[in-house]
């Protein structure tokens, strides 16, 4: 089962202009899997932020544990310009998560306008037919 990158790392990440990638990243090997990502220049110096700020934020042992963690386990795969650095154990950072099965929804799903209940793709085939009500909401990257 695929972790969740805490909260207060979260915070680090965003303080220090990490571009975490909203929708995660599916790397090779992965069979369409999705895991936490974040892109970079020079994956080093984003690590080297990374650590600045937990160190300025005077965060517990677990925060850097959980750092070096995601550093022992983290790829990288070239994106041309820059690195995209993922880590297969950790859920991607998504804001939706499927009502069903519990999985991150990654590009699309179907809500339920009077629950506010959102639905993978393969949770609605599953349960078919797809209610009228339901609409369909694709969700891009910004």
């Amino acid at each position: 089962m695929k972790r969740n990158v805490s909260e207060s790392l979260l915070k680090i990440m965003k303080k220090r202009n990490i571009n975490i990638m909203k929708h995660g990243y599916s790397g090779r090997g992965m069979y369409g899997e999705y895991c936490f990502a974040f892109t970079a220049d020079d994956p080093f110096e984003a690590f080297g932020e990374i650590l600045a700020g937990i160190n300025n934020s005077f965060c517990d042992a677990d925060t850097y544990t959980e750092l070096a963690e995601m550093m022992k386990n983290a790829r990288t795969d070239s994106l041309g310009l820059s690195r995209v650095v993922y880590f297969q154990a950790y859920e991607p950072f998504a804001t939706n998560k499927c009502a069903e099965c519990g999985k991150s929804i990654i590009g699309g799903y179907y809500s339920d306008p009077d629950t506010e209940k959102h639905i993978c793709d393969p949770c609605a085939y599953k349960q078919k037919p797809i209610p009228d009500t339901w609409q369909w909401i694709e969700e891009t990257e910004d």
